[in-house]
């Protein structure tokens, strides 16, 4: 089965939902794939929405960084946090976090619950739960969707003009737990948090950009 759509997100966490609502408030035709039997993620643990107060911060604390998305998400924090207040969820003044950030206490079930009733509820926008994706569709060096394994087993081909990967963390993967932090470290509260996108191969080397 192959369906076409405006945007395909991978991943249903704070970030994907997010995504996945804004794009489907703006009159997008959307698809967000999320292994999980439901959405969330790592998310629903959660308190606040935060980053780095300023961008010289942001460049110290994570020097290795890409520029051009530090500025994004640094310049682009007050307009999200007004998205956030403008969905009726809960985003209270700002506070320290973590020593060096600037975040604000946030009613996350509220938030995750919104954005996805935003996802499920507006036209030509579907959620697909228990879903896995298993390859990326590159054509001409740019991706244009993926290939989706349904909860059922179907195998659909989800043709996009953009492709957000929002796949989260590398945490419920006992291999890179082992590997990127610490043979001893623990796992998380969300063992799906395996991130396909840590994977060799995945994405592939054509994949540059989310979209063109």
């Amino acid at each position: 089965m192959t369906d076409a759509v405006d945007l395909l997100v991978l991943g249903g966490g704070m970030a994907g939902l997010a995504a996945a609502a804004r794009a489907a408030q703006d009159g997008a035709t959307v698809v967000l794939a999320e292994k999980a039997p439901r959405t969330g993620g790592s998310a629903e643990y959660a308190g606040f929405i935060w980053t780095a107060p300023t961008l010289e911060v942001m460049r110290n604390i994570n020097p290795d960084g890409d520029p051009a998305l530090a500025e994004r998400l640094v310049d682009g924090f007050p307009a999200a946090v007004e998205w956030v207040r403008s969905l009726g969820v809960d985003a209270k003044e700002p506070v320290t976090v973590l020593g060096y950030g600037r975040g604000r206490q946030t009613d996350m079930p509220q938030l995750l619950s919104t954005c996805e009733r935003i996802v499920r509820d507006s036209e030509g926008c579907e959620l697909l739960l228990g879903a896995e994706s298993e390859r990326l569709i590159v054509q001409d060096g740019r991706v244009c969707g993926a290939e989706i394994r349904t909860s059922s087993g179907e195998l659909r081909t989800i043709d996009a003009r953009f492709t957000l990967l929002a796949t989260g963390g590398f945490g419920g993967d006992a291999e890179l737990r082992a590997q990127l932090i610490h043979p001893l470290a623990s796992a998380p509260r969300t063992p799906g948090s395996t991130a396909i996108s840590f994977r060799p191969g995945w994405p592939p080397r054509t994949f540059t950009s989310y979209g063109s």
